[in-house]
């Protein structure tokens, strides 16, 4: 996960009054999150972020994703 990459989305959130962001689209979710795996759907927030995923993604996400303060993990069923 590259914070810079996250501090810059949050300006742009800032700047135009939203309270969060969704991503689906894989380049996207990698670009943001490092996970590449399938079935993923990041929420990044001012203060958060969390990545949803397939149950089965769950060990990958944690270790491509490595979670930081303000990041954690969900799986879907």
């Amino acid at each position: 996960m590259k914070e810079s990459r996250l501090q810059a989305l949050r300006a742009v959130l800032a700047e135009k009054g939203l309270d969060a962001v969704i991503i689906t689209k894989y380049v996207n979710l990698h670009y943001f999150s490092g996970f590449r795996g399938d079935d993923t759907t990041l929420v990044i927030g001012m203060n958060d972020a969390m990545l949803i995923t397939d149950s089965r993604y769950t060990e990958q996400a944690g270790q491509q994703a490595p979670y930081g303060a303000g990041w954690s993990a969900g799986a879907a069923f």
